[in-house]
């Protein structure tokens, strides 16, 4: 394979994966802005699974804490 391909397949899968983070944490934001900061990753998790979401916990918890997402008790 030729490495220019190479370089244009990596580009695409890092802007794929991008965009898809970028949607989690919307996602992850809007559940947990809807709880009025309330919501732990518990509730978070089963809310989204209520709609047909399924994200693994330490994805929920690691987004809580990098974006400062503090549930208020």
């Amino acid at each position: 394979m030729a490495k220019w391909l190479k370089t244009k397949i990596r580009q695409f899968l890092c802007e794929h994966r991008n965009a898809q983070l970028v949607w989690q944490v919307k996602t992850v934001k809007e559940v947990f802005d809807g709880g009025k900061g309330k919501y732990g990753w518990q509730t978070i998790k089963m809310k989204l699974e209520d709609v047909g979401i399924v994200f693994n916990h330490k994805k929920i918890i690691r987004i809580k804490n990098k974006y400062g997402l503090i549930t208020k008790i």
